[in-house]
């Protein structure tokens, strides 16, 4: 990779920085940690401020913003780099799809009387 996200944003004139918390590391106590470790998603953090006062973005810019990262994002994902994560995720989604189906026949419920806590834990 050789641009990073920052890189290619600033060069399309948008105003970067880095974060002022550490860049490395699992948020846990941020609803993505809780996705993690109950999902195994891959976080990926950034904010956007459209309206500080030295770069205003309008919608379009914004758009254009998202489109950028969510372009990167898949580019990561899709690298030679990522090889590994990629299989460990295809092995977690193929456990968890064995774990749903395991959970409806232990418990003889069926997917019409579902709850609230199934939708949190099983991640309907």
């Amino acid at each position: 990779m050789k641009d990073t996200a920052f890189a290619q944003a600033a060069q399309q004139g948008f105003t970067t920085g880095q974060p002022a918390w550490s860049l490395v590391g699992l948020a846990s106590l941020r609803l993505s940690g809780w996705c993690y470790q109950h999902f195994q998603t891959l976080d990926l953090f950034y904010e956007v401020n459209g309206r500080a006062p030295n770069a205003r973005c309008l919608p379009p810019q914004l758009r254009q913003l998202g489109e950028l990262l969510a372009q990167h994002a898949v580019t990561v994902a899709d690298s030679d780099a990522m090889a590994g994560w990629r299989a460990e995720m295809t092995a977690a989604l193929r456990q968890r799809q064995a774990d749903r189906a395991a959970w409806w026949q232990r418990t003889g419920r069926t997917a019409q009387t579902r709850n609230l806590y199934d939708l949190l834990q099983l991640g309907y």
